[in-house]
């Protein structure tokens, strides 16, 4: 069994200042986790965070990256810029992305096989909303978003691809899915990658779950067939809860 993948998303929150005395906490707490750790920042933390963790066993990562390689697109950021500053991962179609900024599906393709030329392991969102899972649409919403994400990308690069699976209606804070539910879209997700790739890739996909993940329920999502790790959002901007999270995920404990 692969080890699991516990990932943070900052958003919109710490200053360099406050990145720096996080980690000075975080970084011993979990320097024999045996889960995956990753940290993803703001973009002018990136660097900072990146030269801190550098002998560690923790990956930093961007929030979002532009599709193109350069130009002039005021405000945003390449993925020469992201590799550049130390970062080794990259999250793509995170749903505040494609609700507030109406990233498409087609767009996030994009970017992603941008991220996979200059291999950037990127961490691929998917989710349904409250009305789309209350309609039946769940399945059809997360076949749209991995047939239309995936465009063009072959199986071998699936070493470069996380999934991260985050139902719209239970983030930050939202309504606490069940084990079923989870476990059931988990299924659904290895079904249609099954369907475009094969078996064998569905089988051996990194497939994380995210929302509402905390200190107290990681080790019960951990235990659900499927669950290949966690992106943690609210949860992760304490570092002792979030070393609690990445704990939960260890197969040690």
């Amino acid at each position: 069994m692969s080890k699991k993948y516990v990932i943070a998303n900052f958003k919109m929150n710490k200053t360099n200042k406050q990145i720096s005395e996080y980690l000075d906490t975080f970084i011993p707490l979990v320097k024999d986790a045996d889960a995956k750790v990753g940290l993803i920042p703001n973009f002018v933390a990136l660097s900072l965070a990146a030269q801190k963790t550098a002998d560690t066993n923790i990956l930093i990562g961007a929030q979002n990256m532009n599709e193109n390689e350069k130009g002039t697109f005021t405000g945003e950021i390449s993925s020469d810029m992201i590799i550049d500053a130390g970062a080794k991962l990259v999250l793509l179609g995170h749903s505040e992305r494609r609700q507030k900024y109406n990233e498409t599906d087609a767009l996030v393709n994009q970017k992603l096989l941008r991220a996979l030329k200059v291999n950037l392991v990127s961490i691929l969102c998917i989710g349904e909303s409250l009305q789309e899972r209350n309609s039946g649409l769940t399945e059809s919403v997360l076949d749209r978003q991995l047939s239309q994400g995936l465009k063009d990308v072959y199986s071998n690069e699936f070493k470069n691809i996380i999934i991260a699976y985050e139902p719209i209606w239970s983030i930050s804070p939202g309504k606490l899915p069940t084990m079923d539910q989870v476990r059931d879209a988990m299924a659904t997700i290895r079904s249609i990658l099954t369907r475009l790739y094969s078996k064998e890739l569905a089988q051996k996909a990194t497939i994380l779950y995210g929302g509402s993940v905390d200190d107290i329920n990681a080790k019960d999502f951990a235990k659900i067939k499927g669950v290949d790790g966690a992106l943690v959002g609210g949860a992760s901007l304490d570092p002792i809860k979030f070393s609690k999270v990445v704990q939960g995920f260890s197969k040690k404990s």
